[in-house]
């Protein structure tokens, strides 16, 4: 399933390796036969120090007596790019010492790439000698696809360290039956998409149609309290939370039809709930969120906002000033990374989503920018569709080059 979630690419100090102790572990050159207690405390290692995914390793006696699998299970939407690349990095990293022949790299179960055993110990020299960065272009540059062909990298080092990035769509990325690309989110394998169409009972009578499920998330959104602040703006805190409430929601609902889906496939009689099938490419405006009439009325445009409202909402729309005064117009969104590491210490590492305008970037704090109610009603506030996760990595890419 593709919703929501933030899908990021990686700075070099997130991906760095944060214990010595580690860099020393993996320095062992003895060829000792890797065991499945081996693989077992690597894959725990893996999962419980990166939030958000869940890894498994086993040997691959079928390709190689010396190959192993590294299989990404599940990736929450809390996850970054920047997460899966380092997870990537970590376990060349601990696989280097057993001098394997060959690392499968799957998701979902479902193999994606394939790195020969003599390029792991040079991948992992140049991570574990806080070149995380040049360790990824080098992945990049060696790793094959199952039919054996390789990613292509353009001339000039830029160029190629931020087309490397896409391999990770490469990893984490399956196909569908109807050739789209889809991103793995929590626990739920891909296939769950057409499997949640095909069990969802609703079919839309007309475009304006909704579900249960959804008619059900909007009332509890829309029945939540909205403050009128200085008789013009709505209250920014409240704004900020209806559209996490909104997020929680679809996350639930997901949750609940893959568990319907799951018990069904074990031979229970659990029912999707219908509309569920609804929720896979959703888009809302405004107006399906909000019950605001009044035209005039300024809406502020909080963190989770500026996430989940498509760049084409936000083009051309009047940024306005607590007093009603016209201050610039937004051109499109931009995305920055921090990286939240430093020499001495690591903390969380995120994307920030900034609006580009006339005047330059702005940022969605109290009330820094105001919408004009009739101006937005009608747009889109709320994507999870395919193109609008397309468009979220390309903005993180972009980032990286600038950050770099």
């Amino acid at each position: 399933m593709r919703w929501a979630m933030s899908l990021i690419v990686v700075l070099s100090s997130i991906l760095v390796v944060s214990s010595q102790g580690q860099k020393n572990a993996s320095s062992v050159t003895t060829q000792a036969d890797i065991t499945d207690r081996d693989l077992s405390n690597i894959s725990l290692d893996l999962t419980t120090n990166n939030k958000g995914i869940i890894v498994s390793l086993n040997k691959e006696p079928e390709l190689d007596a010396r190959a192993v699998r590294v299989n990404f299970e599940s990736i929450s939407g809390d996850a970054s790019r920047a997460d899966v690349m380092r997870v990537v990095l970590q376990s060349l990293s601990k696989l280097a010492p057993y001098h394997l022949t060959l690392i499968e790299f799957a998701s979902g179960g479902q193999e994606r790439l394939l790195l020969d055993g003599k390029d792991i110990s040079d991948i992992a020299f140049q991570y574990q000698h806080d070149k995380a960065v040049p360790a990824w272009r080098m992945f990049a540059e060696r790793a094959t696809k199952p039919d054996g062909t390789k990613i292509k990298l353009p001339e000039g080092l830029m160029a190629q360290t931020t087309a490397s990035f896409g391999l990770v769509d490469e990893l984490i990325a399956s196909s569908s039956k109807s050739g789209k690309t889809s991103v793995i989110v929590p626990g739920v394998s891909t296939n769950s998409d057409e499997g949640l169409r095909k069990a969802d009972t609703w079919h839309p009578a007309d475009s304006d149609d909704h579900g249960d499920v959804l008619n059900h998330m909007l009332q509890t959104v829309r029945a939540r309290a909205l403050s009128v602040k200085d008789n013009s703006r709505l209250d920014f805190q409240e704004v900020e939370q209806t559209m996490v409430s909104l997020n929680a929601a679809l996350l639930k609902a997901l949750t609940d039809a893959k568990i319907a889906l799951q018990q069904q496939e074990q031979g229970g009689k659990a029912v999707v709930p219908a509309g569920s099938s609804e929720l896979l490419e959703l888009q809302l405006k405004f107006k399906d969120i909000f019950p605001i009439t009044d035209e005039n009325l300024l809406v502020p445009v909080t963190p989770a906002l500026a996430y989940s409202v498509p760049e084409s909402s936000f083009a051309g729309l009047i940024v306005y000033g607590k007093h009603r005064e016209a201050k610039t117009r937004i051109s499109g969104k931009a995305k920055v990374w921090h990286s939240g590491v430093s020499t001495y210490s690591s903390g969380h590492s995120y994307y920030d989503t900034f609006l580009e305008t006339d005047k330059g970037r702005m940022h969605p704090t109290m009330n820094g920018v105001l919408l004009r109610w009739g101006d937005i009603k009608d747009k889109i506030a709320f994507d999870v569709s395919s193109k609008k996760l397309e468009e979220d990595s390309d903005m993180e890419r972009r980032a990286l080059s600038e950050a770099n």
